[in-house]
C-alpha cells in the first residue's frame, strides 16, 4: 500500500507564516533579505521533508 501526506489549508497558511518569520528572523539578526530568504527557504524545505518521512513508517496496531 502507498502511503502519501496531505497538509490541511491552514497547515499550508501555517507553512508560509514560518517562512515569514524566518526570514524576519535572519534579517533581524543582520543577514540581507537575499540570504536570509534563502536560508529560510532552506530551513522550511527541511521541515517539509521531516513531516514526509511519517509515509515511511506505515500505521500498525501495538499489540494488546
Amino acid at each position: 500500500m502507498t502511503w502519501w501526506t496531505e497538509f490541511a489549508a491552514e497547515a499550508e497558511r501555517d507553512f508560509a507564516l514560518i517562512l515569514d518569520h524566518l526570514m524576519d528572523s535572519y534579517i533581524a539578526f543582520g543577514e540581507s533579505p537575499a540570504e536570509a530568504a534563502g536560508r529560510a527557504a532552506q530551513r522550511l524545505s527541511e521541515i517539509l521533508d521531516d513531516s514526509l518521512r511519517i509515509v515511511t513508517a506505515p500505521f500498525s496496531r501495538a499489540a494488546p
